[in-house]
């Protein structure tokens, strides 16, 4: 089952700076250590693409939208999950919250969006 998503923006003088957490009612951390993590694992190559990594008891996958951007999308999974059964889905969802990042229209698409993740899960 999904544990929820982060979108993360990287900024030069705040570094990691997260803009939504959900679902807000569900008690999940990732740490700034973790999110430091991923920022590198798609520094090197600047460009936009999917990524996961396993972090304690978490499966994570992270869309990063590039340095033009500079946005990561990340869904948190359980460690019982496997992270391959989410990228197509994933990505999906990814490219929707990024295409409704203006006045910050994927807060009201989110719920919506992450009920499909639920809708994939196996477990």
């Amino acid at each position: 089952m999904p544990v929820g998503i982060v979108l993360m923006k990287w900024d030069e003088r705040v570094a990691t700076e997260i803009l939504l957490k959900y679902p807000e009612d569900k008690d999940f951390e990732i740490t700034d250590k973790t999110l430091l993590h991923l920022l590198n694992l798609h520094e090197f190559s600047e460009k936009p693409g999917t990524s996961t990594l396993t972090v304690k008891r978490v499966n994570l996958i992270t869309y990063y939208t590039g340095v033009e951007k500079g946005h990561y999308v990340i869904l948190v999974l359980s460690i019982l999950e496997n992270p391959d059964d989410f990228i197509e889905i994933f990505e999906e969802i990814a490219q929707e919250i990024i295409e409704n990042l203006e006045e910050e229209k994927y807060k009201e698409i989110i719920p919506s969006l992450f009920k499909k993740l639920e809708e994939t899960s196996l477990f």
